[in-house]
């Protein structure tokens, strides 16, 4: 079942500006924005799409802040599809134009596969819906967006979970034990001091040279070789007891690998079940290791492992068949969506995630 939540916009004006929002209109929300192979899609349901999107993106961005002092969709975005030149603003509303595009056709697309909105849902959305434009009705005025523009995009979301299953029905759900395998192992890694012009670059908290670094990692293998039973011995323990800035750490890995050290993944494929390496292993990307194999076969890291295959199976079957009616489809955008815009001068926040 979805848990839609109900979101309170509030739109921040930037110094100087008088028009609602920052938009110089109010939005015509009975105009037509999108049009799918003939299907139309209103201003007020793709605005009220591209607002809650827009906030839900803010409230991300200023969590980690990335937002740049409160400057965010006026970033440079790179250029879009023909060249041009494009802020993140532009970037994001091309990214959420696809999202809505997607969702239609996936209704378009529902029958096809006997897929239907089960009438518990309906009422769900129907009731979230109502409490939604209720909660913000004066805001969402402004941007044309009724009752039934927030039912229609909370539909629209929802066909993504109602259908990824019957449209991959068909990927082979086996995964064998070869093309899993996963490894696990213990380590220990101390990272190495950058050198410019042979001379190194010490931290200033910590300042040690590599060959205090080496020689710490040695002492770390010398307290493993002198473990009662090396084989169980706690990486985190040992580290602790020897110096804080030894990382430590219990990785699975398989023939994919794209995170240890090749010199790193070289010695632990010549160790059995509980060995260790009985030398600091020195890498070309710049750490110092210490490595044991804990399970040559981790059949339970490979069970999760052929879960992830099988999913990562589903994804790509999945987005192959969207692209595949998204090349098909017959797009048109209007005037009045393109008009829309994301910018710094027009912030919407979802105070229900603050």
């Amino acid at each position: 079942m979805h848990n839609w939540k109900v979101s309170v916009f509030t739109c921040i004006l930037a110094a100087g500006l008088l028009a609602g929002c920052g938009q110089a209109e109010k939005v015509d929300g009975t105009q037509t924005a999108l049009t799918v192979n003939g299907e139309e899609i209103s201003m007020g349901t793709a605005v009220f799409t591209l607002r809650y999107q827009q906030a839900e993106t803010t409230g991300v961005m200023e969590q980690y802040g990335m937002d740049q002092n409160g400057l965010l969709w006026n970033q440079d975005g790179g250029t879009d599809e023909e060249g041009k030149a494009q802020t993140y603003g532009d970037l994001i509303k091309q990214t959420i134009q696809n999202s809505i595009v997607q969702q239609v056709l996936l209704r378009q697309h529902a029958g096809d596969y006997g897929v239907e909105v089960s009438p518990e849902i309906q009422e769900m959305m129907d009731a979230t819906a109502k409490e939604t434009y209720e909660a913000n009705a004066e805001t969402l005025e402004k941007i044309g967006t009724t009752e039934e523009n927030i039912r229609e995009s909370l539909e629209l979301s929802s066909w993504t979970l109602l259908l990824k299953d019957a449209m991959t029905a068909d990927v082979d759900p086996v995964v064998s034990d070869e093309e899993a395998a996963q490894s696990t192992i213990s380590y220990a890694r101390l990272t190495k001091n950058k050198e410019t012009d042979g001379e190194e670059k010490l931290d200033e908290e910590n300042p040690l040279t590599n060959a205090e670094k080496q020689a710490l990692m040695e002492e770390f293998l010398a307290a493993l070789q002198a473990e009662e039973n090396p084989a169980e011995a706690d990486f985190a323990t040992l580290a602790k007891d020897i110096n804080e800035e030894i990382f430590t750490n219990e990785y699975s890995f398989g023939s994919d690998n794209e995170y240890l050290a090749t010199e790193v993944i070289a010695a632990a494929a010549r160790l059995s079940d509980g060995e260790f390496d009985e030398e600091v292993i020195e890498t070309e990307d710049g750490h110092y290791y210490v490595v044991r194999m804990d399970k040559v076969f981790d059949k339970e890291a490979t069970d999760e492992q052929k879960k992830n295959i099988l999913s990562n199976r589903k994804q790509e079957a999945y987005d192959a068949l969207l692209q595949e009616w998204t090349d098909a489809a017959e797009i048109t955008t209007t005037p009045a969506w393109d008009e829309v815009k994301l910018t710094d001068a027009d912030k919407w926040t979802d105070q229900a995630a603050e």
